[in-house]
Order: C-alpha cells, then structure tokens, then sequence
C-alpha cells in the first residue's frame, strides 16, 4: 500500500460517523472536581500557572478538575483545567482569565495608612505606606478599619 493509499484510508476513517457511548458519558461531578482558590494577595496569573505552585495541593487533584480563582482583593478571576498531576506539581492550562476595575471605595488613604479590603480570608487591613507593614487584619469593615487607623495615630502622637 503507498503512503497516499493509507492516507486516504486514515482520512476515511476520521469520515466515518461515530456516536458518543454510554460509557464515554458520566456525570461531571463524578469525572471531576470542582475547586475554589483565593490566592494570597500579590499572587499573579504567572504564578498560577507554574505546576509547583499547586505542588502542596497534587494529592487532591485529578486530570480534568476545573479550578476557579478569585484574586484576594477581587481585581482579577481565572478558571483553570488540570492538565497533568505528579508528584510535586499539576500542570493547569487557562480557560477564562478576567481583570476587574479596582473598586474605589475597597481602598483609601489617611495619614500615612492605607487601609484596603483584601478579599474573604484577609477582610480589611490597615496597612502603614512607609514601609507596607500590615499593621492589622481581619478587621470585618471599613468603619472597623477607619476606627483602628485613627486610634493609631492617636496612639503614635
């Protein structure tokens, strides 16, 4: 057989017409998982698609888990596919990546402090700009974080 007869019995074949098994058909909750990551603050899209910054987490995963990541501070989504898992690392490949507006009143300034929401695990902070140093968090609202700024000014003066 010449390499054009079996390439056109190859190309017959992917003609051919198939229909999907009932074994090639299965719930998606039982072919994989679904995760929900908030990434530390500063934690990039680069950083996400690294296979050893999943390393800790390779036991728990599987090929074809999805995994949703919402950015601390809520400036960015992504929704990532398991790939490969090893020992030490899962390899992830990127669906859907989405960068948001910051929103206005999740940051502002006063007094050399920032005080900045910085997503569901973290709450508010206050934050000292000289140098970055979170002074506090976990504080449940602005006003908390306004009220815990202005009694450490008070307190420094």
């Amino acid at each position: 057989m010449s390499n054009i007869e079996k390439k056109d019995a190859k190309d017959a074949k992917k003609l051919e017409f198939r229909q999907a098994l009932p074994s090639q058909f299965v719930s998606g909750e039982f072919a994989r998982n679904l995760w929900n990551h908030v990434p530390e603050y500063g934690t990039t899209r680069e950083n996400l698609m690294q296979p050893e910054y999943w390393a800790i987490l390779a036991p728990q995963m599987r090929i074809a888990d999805r995994v949703e990541v919402m950015s601390e501070d809520g400036s960015w989504y992504a929704e990532l596919l398991v790939r490969n898992v090893s020992q030490g690392a899962v390899s992830v490949g990127l669906l859907n990546y989405r960068e948001f507006e910051v929103i206005a009143e999740n940051e502002l300034e006063l007094e050399g402090m920032r005080i900045a929401f910085r997503g569901r695990s973290r709450m508010w902070i206050v934050q000292r700009i000289s140098d970055n140093h979170v002074l506090r968090e976990g504080l449940k609202d602005r006003g908390e974080a306004l009220h815990f700024a202005t009694m450490q000014k008070r307190v420094a003066a």
